[in-house]
């Protein structure tokens, strides 16, 4: 997922998901998300998010590395399936990691300072993500 914008690491984003109801697997879901900034390294964000609920929930997650692309998959390779509704997140710096640099996102700001303090929400509208995971595969 592109999420137009750099976060730094350090800094929290969320993640609004559920388990979907046809999941038979096990009671729980769990996700491992994967955090680059050039669609070609990827880090494992140490957190796995895991939940049993069939309603949306959010989970924040602290980006490991400075993060503009999500890559999501399943813990196992058996039916987690889960349902990605969308990714929210706020305070992110102007164009390359550190700040600074041409804007990457829909915004325009001077080099070094904050692009938004808003929050940003990115809506993936329930994107399951074993489809995504085949895409980036």
């Amino acid at each position: 997922m592109d999420l137009s914008d750099i976060i730094t690491a350090g800094e929290t984003y969320s993640i609004t998901w559920r388990r979907k109801s046809t999941y038979t697997a096990g009671p729980f879901a769990d996700l491992i998300i994967e955090e680059s900034t050039d669609l070609t390294n990827w880090t494992e964000n140490a957190t796995r998010p895991s939940t049993d609920q069939q309603t949306f929930i959010t989970t924040n997650i602290t980006a490991g590395v400075t993060t503009r692309y999500l890559r999501i998959r399943p813990e196992t390779a058996s039916s987690d399936d889960s349902d990605i509704d969308a990714i929210s997140y706020s305070s992110v710096l102007c164009g390359v990691a550190g700040g600074g640099g041409t804007p990457t996102g829909n915004f325009t700001c001077s080099a070094g300072v904050t692009e938004i303090t808003g929050t940003v929400f990115e809506d993936f509208n329930y994107v399951v993500y074993m489809i995504l995971e085949n895409i980036w595969a």
